[in-house]
């Protein structure tokens, strides 16, 4: 699945089969990898999960592979951004704001004696796309993780992420 939003450039119809073929720039990434301009097909046509789709529009788009094709609609998850509030709580930050804030921390580990180890685990956290555990500890169906070296920062990474332990 690829969750990103996004803003409709483009909405063609196919006049035989009625099936919607929209274009997004993509504004922001939660999870997968697409495209500047992601193009799916919202193949609900007619149904309750068929979305009635705006050029200018922005929405929070839940994106799934099927028969070779990219598809949306309303039963996956997709809706305007106005009506995406409670997804915005469970998805969190996208990559850009999580971009901005990697590169925040880094000056927290300089001039530390552990700095070598802090960077490193700064980059190791980019690069799984995980937060730093807040405060309070790491949320609900999420362990803490961190380098085993001195000076490691800790962030929060998925239970389905976290490696198995050997005996």
């Amino acid at each position: 699945m690829t969750v990103f939003t996004g803003t409709i450039s483009e909405i063609h119809v196919d006049k035989k089969t009625q099936e919607k073929s929209v274009t997004f720039d993509v504004l922001d990434t939660f999870k997968g990898d697409p495209v500047d301009d992601m193009t799916l097909t919202d193949s609900e046509a007619g149904t309750d999960c068929a979305i009635d789709f705006k050029l200018k529009d922005n929405y929070l788009v839940y994106v799934r592979w099927i028969w070779g094709a990219r598809v949306t609609s309303r039963c996956v998850g997709t809706k305007k951004m106005e009506q995406a509030a409670s997804d915005a709580k469970v998805l969190g930050p996208g990559d850009e704001l999580r971009e901005d804030l990697y590169t925040k921390l880094q000056p927290m580990c300089m001039g530390t004696p552990g700095a070598f180890c802090c960077l490193a685990s700064l980059r190791a956290m980019e690069k799984g796309h995980y937060l730093p555990e807040p405060e309070a500890g790491c949320p609900d169906t999420t362990v803490p993780d961190r380098l085993r070296c001195g000076g490691s920062m800790r962030w929060c990474i998925p239970t389905s992420d976290k490696p198995a332990e050997h005996p």
